[in-house]
């Protein structure tokens, strides 16, 4: 069973048959939504016209209840509320409490240094003297 949840920003969908542009990103996902089964729940405009949120799962029997919500804050898309519909057995659970590992990757390729317009051997002639 699988949920995913987003702001696809593919307001040119229509869910209900499905289709939309002939487009590539539109074309994928749809054949993504199309080959793996899975329904689309959201069934109300969330800006203007436009269905931009999606709730998709390939288990409908998952998400009990579907419904807008007022916008957070000044925004003009109205939230989705929703609930999932879920069974266990409370003698089955485990709680444990474990540490998260921390795990940094830092991505300086992304940075915006400009590294090259700094006189290095002032900054370390400067340096060094003090």
């Amino acid at each position: 069973m699988h949920l995913i949840v987003g702001d696809f920003n593919l307001p040119y969908i229509n869910w209900d048959v499905p289709n939309g542009p002939d487009d590539d990103i539109y074309k994928i996902v749809l054949d993504f939504f199309l080959s793996n089964g899975y329904s689309q729940l959201v069934h109300f405009p969330k800006r203007g016209h436009n269905l931009l949120d999606l709730l998709l799962t390939d288990a409908d029997m998952l998400v009990a209840t579907v419904a807008s919500h007022s916008p957070v804050g000044p925004s003009d898309h109205v939230t989705i509320i929703f609930s999932v519909a879920i069974a266990f057995e409370a003698e089955t659970v485990k709680c444990t409490t474990e540490q998260p590992t921390i795990s940094r990757k830092y991505q300086w390729a992304n940075a915006n240094f400009d590294l090259y317009s700094i006189d290095w051997m002032q900054v370390i002639h400067t340096t060094i003297r003090q």
